[in-house]
């Protein structure tokens, strides 16, 4: 009989109300394979999301969630970025915080919304998060206040930045993680389910 061993990645999650249902964590032995891979192996950069829209990935303005997560992916490079969205990229070692992951510098995404529009309306599942030590951090968005709490029971500060579906979409899951050493900080995800279907032994996210 074959016998599958199964690794769960290691990965840093916020406080539990600074982050709603939504984001799923995968431990099958592939993804587990791919999370092991060398951190040399993906770029190290400071991204900063400047918008609130999704879409396909396109050199155009503004640097995007969706865009963000490529990048930190490797999955596309700052060449293939306009003008103005590589003005949203640096060094990650050269970055005012520099995140570490098994001694080395790994890349950090930040946000930077309009105050008005701090609200991401996904229009697709997001990529995976894919890159060890990643940093995802909507504690960065203007606004973000850590010393004040909603709730006087339970000292959680209130993320600005929220993640969900677009009205007229249905998404599974808002982050899926399959990297080991993720730290996901100050979001807000939520309405992320659809009907049992070709992904059943997928759990929704809500």
């Amino acid at each position: 009989m074959m016998r599958l061993r199964f690794t769960v990645p290691k990965v840093s999650i916020a406080r539990p109300a600074a982050i709603a249902a939504g984001f799923v964590l995968f431990s099958t032995s592939c993804l587990a394979a791919r999370a092991q891979t060398e951190i040399s192996e993906f770029p190290s950069l400071q991204i900063v999301v400047n918008t609130a829209a999704d879409g396909p990935v396109a050199a155009d303005d503004r640097l995007t969630l969706r865009e963000a997560i490529s990048l930190a992916n490797g999955a596309i490079a700052i060449d293939d970025l306009s003008a103005a969205e590589r003005a949203q990229v640096a060094d990650a070692g050269e970055a005012s915080v520099v995140s570490l992951y098994e001694n080395q510098t790994v890349s950090r995404i930040e946000f930077d919304l309009p105050p008005d529009d701090a609200t991401i309306r996904l229009v697709d599942a997001l990529p995976p998060l894919a890159a060890p030590g990643l940093v995802l951090s909507g504690r960065t968005q203007p606004g973000y206040d850590a010393d004040t709490s909603p709730t006087a029971d339970i000292f959680v500060p209130r993320p600005v930045v929220a993640i969900t579906p677009e009205s007229d979409r249905s998404i599974l899951r808002g982050l899926t993680i399959v990297a080991n050493g993720v730290t996901v900080r100050g979001l807000s995800l939520y309405g992320f389910t659809v009907p049992h279907g070709v992904t059943a032994a997928t759990p929704p996210a809500d």
